[in-house]
């Protein structure tokens, strides 16, 4: 190969290729949680965390990586359609998102839309409306199907209210 530089160049390009093929079949969720593993940093009464232990589970946590796009939205469709009956809080962490594209915006809403219908609140975290990815989504009318009150700037806060979401809900039901 160091001699035809013609060869080179197609054995380049078939990698670069093959490369593509695999991050496009991979799932952009690098980690999932549920909220017995990560809780929120609030402090709680003996009480409130006896009451919260056995509600955890119906938290859960995606960490996603790299790019949202038309590759990766369907897999993310597919783990978020794979989540336990008895989910009713999901928080997508943006944090080590790198873009989000049309594609990966429309599988946000198709993701809201199957969540409720599941009875699953979705909550974005590590977004702002006034910055980066918060910006993108705002420009794709995301703020439509998953309102701004829903957006948390980092983990622990997202998790503070589904947990009191979840409390409030067990105090009043």
């Amino acid at each position: 190969l160091a001699f035809n530089l013609m060869a080179a160049f197609a054995v380049g390009m078939a990698g670069a290729v093959f490369l593509l093929l695999v991050k496009l079949s991979g799932s952009p969720v690098r980690r999932a949680l549920d909220g017995s593993i990560r809780s929120s940093l609030k402090l709680r009464s003996p009480e409130e965390r006896g009451m919260l232990q056995p509600l955890a589970r119906q938290i859960r946590v995606f960490e996603m990586e790299g790019a949202i796009f038309f590759g990766t939205a369907d897999r993310l469709q597919v783990d978020v359609e794979a989540l336990p009956g008895h989910s009713r809080y999901l928080i997508l962490d943006f944090r080590r998102v790198t873009e989000i594209d049309a594609s990966g915006a429309k599988a946000l809403q198709t993701i809201c839309q199957t969540a409720a219908d599941r009875n699953l609140q979705v909550v974005l975290r590590h977004l702002r409306e006034d910055e980066g990815h918060g910006r993108a989504l705002h420009a794709f009318g995301i703020p439509a199907s998953i309102q701004v009150l829903y957006w948390f700037a980092d983990l622990d806060r997202a998790l503070e209210w589904c947990e009191d979401s979840l409390m409030g809900r067990q105090r009043y039901e």
